[in-house]
């Protein structure tokens, strides 16, 4: 029988995917496809789904997936500054807002899931 913090595992990794997807569709509907981005909604994402298929086995491929994903969106960040020209210098909220989003449901989900 699943316990209510698996259950609530499963919806937080159910979150990373749905927000990946979000991300991904607001870049590319705004022309602001970048590829170091979508690379990294692409691996967190990818791991989401791994683990909650029930294939993955070892947590250290899930704490691979957050290291990759927020040391991209760091990349990211140090090649195109804080702020985004595209939106007459606006600070990146956005950016910030569902990076960190991503990574406390992630860090929740390998808490409370069992495997990567």
């Amino acid at each position: 029988m699943e316990t209510t913090s698996s259950k609530t595992g499963l919806l937080f990794g159910l979150g990373v995917v749905v927000i990946q997807l979000i991300d991904v569709a607001v870049h590319v509907a705004t022309g602001q496809a970048e590829l170091i981005r979508i690379l990294s909604n692409v691996i967190i994402g990818g791991w989401a789904v791994w683990s909650l298929s029930g294939v993955a086995r070892v947590r250290s491929a899930g704490f691979a997936a957050v290291a990759a994903y927020l040391g991209l969106n760091l990349a990211f960040l140090a090649m195109n500054g804080l702020t985004n020209p595209a939106q007459g210098d606006a600070p990146r909220v956005t950016l910030f807002v569902l990076v960190g989003l991503t990574i406390a449901l992630a860090l929740w989900t390998l808490s409370h899931r069992r495997g990567g």
